[in-house]
C-alpha cells in the first residue's frame, strides 16, 4: 500500500510533491497532518487547498483563512498556498450535519482549530529552510527560451533540443478526486500515530549563494557557485533581511530604540487620536514612544533604531493605522502584536530596503549575500516574490543546446 506522501503525489501532482513539506503536529487533542507548499509555490485562488476532517473532505472558509494566516508574512496577499490538510479529532468536537452535502462542518472550538492550523503551518515553514520553488527556475528558463530568436526554425535541423518551459500539473486528477469518495478514502486514511515527519528540506544545510561577479541594471546581482549561477533581486532580498531582524527583536521584547534629540510633533484627529489616547503605551513594544500632549496633539520621542533614518511621522502614523486595522488583542494563539508587525514592518521594511536602481559596491554585494545566507525565510520577500533564482550548470548547458 502507498504511504500518505505517495497518495498525495498521485492527487496533487509531482510539482507539488517536489515543492512541499509534510508537517505533523498534535494541538490540544487535534492531530494535524499537513502537506504544505513552499511560499514561492502558490496559486491564484483557493482551489488548490484540500481539507479533510475525520476523513471527510470539506470546504470551510475559516480553515482557508487559518491556512492563509499561517503563510501571512511569506506570501503575497492575493496569492494562495497549495496544501492538503487533514485533521483528526474527537467526533464529539465537530458537527458534520450543518450542510446538506456534508461539505461544511461546525467545530466546537473553532479558535482551537485555527490556532492548530496556524501553528502547523508556521512549523512547516520553519522546516522549509531557505529553499525557492523549482518552478521559479523553470519560469526563468522558459522566459529565456521564449526570447531566443527563430529557435523553431532550426531546431529540427540540428542537435539543439526543442525548448519548452515546465508547465503546472493538470488539475484533472484533483478535480476527479472531488467526485470520487473511494479515492479520497484511500488517499487520506488516518495514520496509526502522529509523529514529527522527516523533513524534505535540510534546515541544517547552510545556504551557499556563492560570490558576486556582477550587478545588472542596478537591480540584480549575479553570483557564481560550484553548481552554477544565482540571480539575486537586491531589493527583495534586503526587504526580507530587514523584516526578519525587526521581527526577531520584537519576539524577544527587546526592540532597539533611538531617542530623538528633538521630539517630533504629531497631530491626529478622529479615530486615530482616540485610539492613541487609549493605547499609546502599546506602541512601545515596537520601539515607538509617543507622549499625549492634548486632545489631538502628541510628541514622538523614540523610534526603532533600525528605522531611525525613516520619517518619524510616517513611522508612527503607519503603525497606528496598522494597530487599528489589525487589532492588538490575541486571537486563536496568534498575538495581535504579530499581526500588526506583519503589516507594519512589511511596508516599512520594503520602504527602508536597498532600492532597485541603486549601484552597490562589490563589498556591499558580498555583504548582502552573506546576510541572506543567515536570514530565515530568505527565499521570498515580505510580499511573496522570490529573492533569488538558481540555474545549475546542467540547466545552462540545456539552455544553450550543449546537452539534451
Amino acid at each position: 500500500a502507498q504511504d500518505e506522501p505517495a497518495r498525495v503525489l498521485a492527487i496533487m501532482g509531482r510539482e507539488f510533491s517536489e515543492n512541499s513539506v509534510q508537517q505533523l503536529i498534535e494541538h490540544e487533542g487535534i492531530h494535524i497532518s499537513a502537506h504544505l507548499s513552499l511560499p514561492t509555490f502558490h496559486h491564484r485562488d483557493s482551489t488548490r487547498m484540500m481539507f479533510l476532517v475525520n476523513g471527510r473532505v470539506i470546504r470551510d472558509k475559516a480553515l482557508i483563512a487559518a491556512l492563509r494566516a499561517g503563510y501571512r508574512d511569506v506570501m503575497f496577499h492575493d496569492r494562495y498556498p497549495v496544501a492538503v490538510i487533514r485533521l483528526e479529532m474527537d467526533p464529539a468536537d465537530v458537527d458534520v450535519n450543518v450542510h446538506p452535502a456534508k461539505r461544511e462542518v461546525r467545530f466546537k472550538s473553532p479558535q482551537t482549530v485555527r490556532a492548530g492550523i496556524v501553528a502547523c503551518v508556521r512549523a512547516g515553514i520553519e522546516g522549509m529552510g531557505q529553499s525557492v520553488a523549482t518552478t521559479t527556475t523553470n519560469k526563468a528558463l522558459g522566459a529565456m527560451n521564449s526570447s531566443m530568436p527563430n529557435v523553431s526554425s532550426y531546431v529540427s535541423h540540428s542537435s539543439m533540443p526543442r525548448f519548452s518551459s515546465a508547465s503546472m500539473q493538470s488539475h484533472a486528477a484533483l478535480n476527479t478526486s472531488k467526485n470520487n469518495p473511494e479515492l479520497q478514502h484511500l488517499l487520506f486514511r488516518a495514520p496509526h500515530e502522529v509523529h514529527e515527519s522527516d523533513k524534505l528540506y535540510d534546515i541544517g544545510e547552510v545556504l551557499n549563494l556563492g560570490h558576486a561577479v556582477a550587478q545588472l541594471h542596478s537591480c540584480y546581482i549575479v553570483t557564481e557557485t560550484e553548481q552554477g549561477i544565482v540571480l539575486v533581486d537586491q531589493h527583495a532580498a534586503h526587504e526580507r533581511i530587514s523584516y526578519e531582524k525587526l521581527k526577531a527583536q520584537l519576539s524577544k521584547g527587546a526592540v532597539s530604540t533611538q531617542m530623538l534629540l528633538t521630539p517630533v510633533t504629531l497631530s491626529l484627529q478622529g479615530e486615530q487620536a482616540a485610539w492613541l489616547h487609549d493605547h499609546n503605551s502599546q506602541l512601545e513594544a515596537f520601539g515607538v514612544s509617543v507622549e499625549v500632549m492634548g486632545d489631538e496633539s502628541f510628541l514622538i520621542r523614540s523610534v526603532p533604531a533600525m528605522l531611525a533614518s525613516e520619517s518619524p511621522l510616517a513611522l508612527a502614523v503607519e503603525l497606528i493605522d496598522a494597530c487599528i486595522l489589525m487589532g492588538v488583542d490575541a486571537e486563536a494563539g496568534d498575538t495581535g502584536l504579530g499581526r500588526v508587525l506583519e503589516r507594519w514592518l512589511g511596508n516599512r521594511a520594503c520602504k527602508g530596503s536597498i532600492k532597485a536602481g541603486r549601484v552597490l559596491l562589490p563589498e556591499e554585494q558580498e555583504n548582502l549575500l552573506r546576510e541572506m545566507e543567515q536570514t530565515p525565510n530568505i527565499a521570498q520577500c515580505n510580499h511573496g516574490r522570490p529573492t533569488y533564482v538558481r540555474l545549475s550548470l546542467h540547466e545552462l548547458d540545456r539552455l544553450f543546446g550543449r546537452k539534451e
